[in-house]
């Protein structure tokens, strides 16, 4: 849980930029991998994803990433850091 107080109150101006920002992306993010399973398990799926799409995953969850770097978040850093890993190289990256 993110405890404000611990924020100095100069960032928070940041802060609450940086909250509104997640919101949108975590938005789109939902929205554009509501079929992610199935696209995963699919290799020609996987073959045949726009790389375009793939970067723009990737950027998204790299932009959370910094934001919450910046501000010390670390499980969500951590999460979209592995969000990240899956989309490097314009594709979902598996373990297959």
């Amino acid at each position: 849980m993110l405890d404000i107080s611990q924020i100095p109150s100069e960032l928070r101006p940041a802060l609450a930029i940086f909250l509104k920002e997640l919101d949108v992306h975590i938005s789109c993010l939902s929205t554009a991998l509501a079929d992610v399973e199935k696209w995963a398990t699919n290799h020609s799926m996987r073959k045949n994803s726009s790389l375009a799409e793939a970067q723009i995953f990737e950027h998204r969850f790299h932009l959370i990433k910094g934001g919450a770097s910046f501000f010390k978040l670390d499980l969500l850093r951590d999460t979209a850091e592995s969000g990240e890993e899956m989309f490097k190289h314009g594709a979902l990256n598996t373990t297959d």
